[in-house]
């Protein structure tokens, strides 16, 4: 064998050993690593996503782990680096919802019309209002402006897959709203 090949065995032979780490050390210390990034995010759900996005980077780039600290420091430092990637890419899509972004579409025929839809769109902002960002976000995306499932996904950098759970459960939590607020469905 060539010192080139043995080096390369070596290395690969070190990354399977850093790997299994990685796994041992995310199966002990999880519940420490989702407090850390809920001190981060504030949401009990992000905070879950950014610990499983950790996890998914360190064990993508554990070939870049050269053993100068510890493998659960070097994970924490991805960890939070993701929560703050998270927090600035919340800041920079979050978008002020004004009476706009409902929109009631169809011509204003009377003012009996007007005043209901003026009115329909009251009931729609606030109970949009009382859903859980992650949630109204999707929904308004898609929903109201017509943002296609996978551009709402490389926007925010999720899966497609999160996407529809989370449009699944901003609606389910928009109608219970909605029902709060005495809205009446004719559909």
């Amino acid at each position: 064998m060539v010192t080139g090949e043995i080096l390369e065995i070596s290395k690969i032979k070190n990354i399977n050993e850093n790997r299994k780490k990685l796994i041992g050390l995310y199966e002990l210390k999880r519940d420490k690593f989702f407090r850390i990034a809920l001190k981060y995010v504030k949401d009990r759900e992000i905070a879950m996503e950014c610990v499983q996005e950790s996890f998914k980077n360190s064990f993508k780039s554990i070939s870049k782990f050269k053993n100068r600290s510890a493998l659960e420091t070097w994970v924490v430092r991805i960890l939070i680096n993701v929560c703050l990637q998270r927090i600035k890419r919340e800041r920079l899509n979050k978008e002020e919802m004004n009476l706009e972004d409902v929109k009631v579409i169809s011509k204003v025929e009377d003012p009996f019309t007007y005043t209901y839809k003026c009115e329909l769109k009251e009931i729609i902002l606030k109970a949009l209002k009382k859903l859980k960002e992650i949630h109204r976000t999707v929904l308004i995306e898609h929903d109201l402006k017509g943002v296609p499932l996978l551009e709402i996904a490389k926007k925010y950098n999720i899966s497609i897959g999160t996407v529809k759970s989370r449009l699944f459960y901003g609606r389910k939590e928009l109608k219970r709203e909605l029902i709060t607020l005495n809205f009446e469905f004719n559909f």
